[in-house]
């Protein structure tokens, strides 16, 4: 919700990225919570025949998951 999202803003950072940048990586330990505010992210699982689109992400989703907490990849 916008009042969720005011709230984490509160404690997060606000950054902006470029078309074509990659926010982190598959298997990064320390990968971020992203909360997308406007524009749009592609989700790719990176396999040895080439990257797959998992899913778009559109502005008020988020990007990340457990791994954020428990340090896991």
């Amino acid at each position: 919700t916008p009042d969720q999202r005011d709230r984490l803003a509160a404690v997060g950072e606000r950054v902006s990225f470029a078309a074509g940048d990659r926010l982190f990586d598959q298997g990064q330990r320390d990968a971020p919570l992203v909360i997308l505010e406007s524009g749009a992210v592609e989700v790719r699982d990176c396999r040895p025949d080439g990257e797959v689109l998992v899913a778009p992400v559109r502005p008020g989703g988020f990007i990340g998951d457990t791994a954020m907490f428990t340090g896991q990849p």
